[in-house]
């Protein structure tokens, strides 16, 4: 991986690591507790995290990052709006194809989402650098890798907003 890219991408496993770890430091009745009706329990918001980058991993794969050379990334309105609204954790919808469904359990759930996320990495591996394109994203544009990389962590963190403010 590009080495201004792989600073970013370490950075966003640092970050995915320490949620896990949070989660996993809580007590088992805790983990799948939900504060609202409305809320993930801790454990669900795993879930919800590999749904939503295997959603993204789908895409590339549809598409991947190589085909796209040449083209310019060209993040539209929608993911300009979506990022600053998450640095603010005030609530947003979630699509129900990435709402997780029934019992979730924590190494299940833990597990998809590294295995979702190591998969994006070696798509993201052979891009000559953070701006090269990577993904074409149905509500987003033509994101770069560091547009993917910036969206997967302002994502991550809007939940360790809404995890915090839960815990108050």
């Amino acid at each position: 991986m590009h080495p201004d890219l792989q600073t970013q991408w370490n950075a966003l496993e640092d970050q995915r690591k320490a949620f896990v770890d949070r989660v996993t430091s809580l007590s088992p009745e805790l983990q799948s507790t939900r504060a609202t009706s409305k809320d993930f329990s801790p454990v669900e918001v795993l879930m919800h995290f590999a749904l939503v980058e295997d959603f993204d991993l789908q895409l590339m794969r549809k598409a991947p990052p190589t085909t796209l050379a040449g083209k310019k990334a060209k993040p539209n309105f929608i993911y300009r709006f979506v990022i600053y609204g998450q640095s603010n954790g005030k609530r947003v919808p979630t699509a129900s194809n990435m709402t997780p469904q029934g019992d979730v359990n924590l190494t299940e759930a833990t597990e998809k989402w590294a295995k979702a996320r190591q998969e994006i990495a070696e798509l993201l591996d052979p891009l000559p650098g953070p701006d090269a394109p990577a993904i074409r994203h149905p509500l987003f544009g033509l994101l770069s890798a560091a547009d993917l990389i910036h969206l997967l962590s302002a994502h991550t963190r809007y939940h360790e907003i809404r995890f915090a403010v839960a815990k108050k």
